[in-house]
């Protein structure tokens, strides 16, 4: 599934960022955060299901992954909702949206930096997230043996509705 995903976030990835250089990214910030907390709420009440074309499926979730990180930088959205939705146990989430936001962040970062102008030292200040993102990771593994699958499952779900307020509260203030 991973892999899949990946590579068809590839194909995703240079639309992404083609819209990222050219066009003003605030209503479609907006329709992906709505999405999301959409997305997020209604699968509160453990709505979830197998899609009958798996393929088809993770290609359309590495397609929108991709897309999202090259233009809003949202890589693991499409992922963590799609990978809810299937109901896999917690282990196989976590290493697998792991696998794919640090493949595709790095690859997202790099075609960034060469292709969008952004500036190096946003590169840098990004540096000082590092500590944090390890210590969050730490974090992870170390509840993720004490919390049921239930309950992570919520987390996520939660994790998933909050990034979509967020960002949905950001775009509102400026």
């Amino acid at each position: 599934m991973v892999k899949t995903i990946f590579l068809f976030s590839l194909l995703g990835l240079p639309g992404g960022l083609y819209v990222f250089v050219n066009f003003d990214l605030t209503q479609l910030k907006a329709l992906i955060a709505s999405l999301t907390v959409i997305f997020g709420c209604l699968l509160l009440p453990q709505w979830s299901f197998k899609s009958r074309n798996e393929k088809i499926a993770e290609s359309l979730v590495g397609f929108l992954s991709g897309f999202f990180q090259g233009s809003v930088g949202m890589v693991g959205i499409p992922p963590a909702i799609y990978i809810t939705i299937q109901g896999v146990q917690k282990a196989y989430f976590r290493a697998s949206i792991n696998a794919i936001n640090l493949i595709l962040g790095t690859v997202g970062l790099i075609l960034f930096r060469y292709f969008s102008h952004v500036q190096g030292s946003v590169y840098i200040h990004g540096l000082f997230f590092i500590p944090v993102i390890f210590a969050g990771q730490f974090l992870g593994v170390y509840y993720s043996e004490k919390v049921s699958q239930k309950l992570f499952k919520k987390l996520v779900l939660f994790t998933i509705i909050g990034s979509g307020l967020y960002s949905l509260i950001r775009l509102g203030m400026k």
